[in-house]
């Protein structure tokens, strides 16, 4: 049984696993380090048993559904004690590791394994070491997700002092782009990954790690900004010491065809860009935010 010091069970929107909230307020998710807003939450699972509840109909339907979607809110939102049950259900769900969970939270992150058949040549045979089982074969085992998370808050650089103390070696200074020496050394592509969320949305992973640190009273938030300003969102030029042109040329990919894929995707309302709506770059490709404050 829970101990009334645990406080409320909780999901993470971010991940969907589960946690105690420690009965503290702000509620912070211990997989992420985020604010939860326990209404948008709601919101969410709310129109996820929406959806699960509404058949496949005929398009003259569906517009008489939108025509009527006030009303079928209004009536989701007055069955709070359903939605709470749904809510129990959904989060026991994920605690089971079903396929969706893999799929959605378990690393693939929305990638399916069958996704890859045809591509490159991958046969379905190729890839039967990565086939998950089925969820009758889950249920019939009994397996069951016991995540670290749910005795001990995920702190990265709490954990990489443990792992510093028998024999771990961090990188020699603050990974490119981040605010850290210890995570994401094993793969030099991670830069990459990490450029198109700062074109996309205006912050990397150096403001993840400062809004980390400034949640756990490590730093001060204006320190945190300036040291974002520094290190969050430069052109990928290199990552882990490998060039990106040594990156590009594995994937086949000219320098100008990655710059051209970057500015497709780029969200031009967050950066500078000429009268004639051009990002513009500084000598070493680096975009200037109209906000650094994100205020």
């Amino acid at each position: 049984m829970p101990k009334a010091e645990w406080g409320t069970k909780r999901i993470c929107p971010t991940t969907g696993k589960r946690f105690y909230d420690l009965n503290k307020s702000p509620i912070v998710s211990p997989y992420t380090g985020e604010v939860v807003d326990i209404e948008s939450v709601r919101r969410k699972m709310a129109a996820s048993v929406i959806s699960r509840a509404v058949p496949d109909k005929d398009d003259d339907v569906l517009v008489e559904d939108l025509e009527n979607e006030d009303a079928l809110l209004e009536g989701a939102a007055a069955e709070d004690s359903e939605l709470d049950a749904d809510l129990l259900e959904a989060a026991a769900d994920d605690n089971v590791l079903t396929r969706r969970w893999l799929e959605e939270f378990g690393g693939l992150l929305g990638l399916r394994v069958s996704d890859l058949v045809g591509q490159e040549g991958i046969a379905n045979r190729d890839l039967i070491p990565y086939t998950y089982p089925t969820d009758e074969q889950l249920a019939a085992v009994g397996v069951t997700g016991i995540f670290l998370g749910y005795y001990v808050p995920w702190d990265g650089w709490a954990n990489q002092l443990i792992a510093q103390a028998h024999g771990f070696e961090t990188y020699g200074t603050f990974v490119e782009g981040s605010l850290a020496n210890y995570e994401n050394l094993d793969n030099a592509f991670n830069g990459i990954h990490d450029y198109f969320k700062f074109l996309k949305f205006g912050f990397g992973r150096a403001t993840d790690l400062a809004c980390m640190a400034v949640r756990r009273g490590r730093l001060s938030r204006s320190d945190a900004v300036e040291m974002v300003r520094l290190h969050d969102g430069g052109f990928p030029n290199s990552h882990l010491g490998y060039p990106l042109t040594q990156l590009l040329d594995e994937l086949d990919v000219t320098m100008d065809e990655f710059i051209a894929i970057c500015d497709r995707f780029t969200n031009k309302r967050l950066f500078e860009t000429d009268r004639q709506c051009n990002l513009v770059r500084d000598r070493h490709g680096n975009l200037t935010k109209l906000n650094h404050d994100n205020v």
